[in-house]
């Protein structure tokens, strides 16, 4: 039997198997640990939360800094963006700057979600049902990603989140 964690990857995984050897088992988040904190003091802060030795990710922060981020900070100036995950590349940790942080392994990433003002998912590759997504949203958080980012979620452009495939 296999597992899928959205109706995505179920389609998707039918054309290994037959769909009823599919179930799907849906993500959630616990709401008592990701939840709102109007006492942190919001900063001009985007964060992009995810372990940062897999491939996906690695292209995600490597486009955004490249193609977006440089527009960000001619806008805000004083806007900082912070990469949360474990592990990270080397090709990651050659992106700090003065205004782009890697963090590396953190204890939680809740109190980084709470800190942010943005959390972006700029992923152009992967599968999957983005945790992190439902994170920064049960969190209270504005959030930007691609279209291949939100995949596998009931989201809506203008509605829930922002979607965008392009700088």
């Amino acid at each position: 039997h296999v597992i899928a964690v959205s109706d995505h990857d179920k389609k998707l995984m039918s054309a290994w198997t037959e769909p009823e050897r599919i179930s799907v088992v849906p993500t959630g988040v616990d709401t008592q640990l990701f939840c709102p904190d109007n006492s942190v003091r919001q900063q001009p802060l985007v964060i992009f939360v995810g372990a940062m030795d897999w491939e996906p990710n690695v292209d995600a922060v490597k486009y955004f800094c490249a193609d977006i981020w440089p527009s960000v900070s001619a806008e805000v100036p004083q806007a900082r963006f912070r990469i949360v995950g474990r592990n990270p590349d080397r090709r990651v940790k050659a992106l700090e700057s003065s205004s782009i942080e890697v963090t590396g392994r953190v204890p939680s990433v809740v109190d980084h979600l709470r800190e942010a003002a943005v959390v972006v998912v700029p992923l152009r590759v992967g599968g999957g049902t983005r945790i992190k997504i439902y994170e920064a949203m049960a969190t209270g958080k504005a959030v930007v990603s691609t279209t291949v980012g939100a995949e596998g979620l009931d989201v809506h452009h203008g509605q829930d989140i922002v979607l965008s495939d392009k700088p």
